[in-house]
C-alpha cells in the first residue's frame, strides 16, 4: 500500500478580525489550503485540531472549540474542528493522484480574551 498526503497553506498571512461584525460574523479562508493525495488504493483524509479545546493568550489557556471550521471542495457542509480526527474527504475514483482545496471559516465569537491564537491543522490518510 501506497499512500501519502501532502498539505500546502496557500495564503501563510495572519487573520485579522478588524470590527465586531468580523469578529461576530467571522471570516471565510477559500481555498486556504491545497490538499494532494497519493495512494494506490481507496483512502480517505482526515483532519484534526492540536488542541483539546483550549488555546493560550496571554500566558492563559481560553477555550477554542469552534472557532475553526473545514470543508472540502467537494462539500458544500463546513464541519468544526475537534482533537478527534474527523473525516474531511474520501476518493471517489481510482485515480492515484488527487488534489483537492480546502475552505476554513474562522469565527472567533466564543474567545473569551483578546490576544494571538494559533491553532495547527493536522491532516492523515489512510485506507478505506
Amino acid at each position: 500500500v501506497l499512500q501519502t498526503v501532502k498539505a500546502e497553506i496557500l495564503d501563510e498571512s495572519p487573520v485579522s478580525f478588524d470590527t465586531p461584525e468580523e469578529i461576530e460574523n467571522g471570516k471565510l479562508l477559500k481555498s486556504y489550503c491545497r490538499i494532494t493525495v497519493i495512494s494506490n488504493v481507496p483512502w480517505v483524509v482526515s483532519i484534526r485540531n492540536n488542541s483539546s479545546g483550549t488555546a493560550e493568550s496571554a500566558g492563559k489557556p481560553d477555550p477554542v472549540a469552534g472557532i475553526v471550521s473545514v470543508k472540502s471542495s467537494a462539500s458544500n457542509t463546513f464541519v468544526p474542528l475537534a482533537y478527534q480526527s474527523i473525516e474531511l474527504f474520501k476518493s471517489t475514483s481510482s485515480t492515484v493522484v488527487t488534489t483537492f482545496y480546502v475552505d476554513v471559516r474562522v469565527k472567533p465569537s466564543v474567545i473569551t480574551k483578546d490576544g494571538r491564537y494559533g491553532i495547527n491543522l493536522f491532516f492523515s490518510v489512510s485506507p478505506q
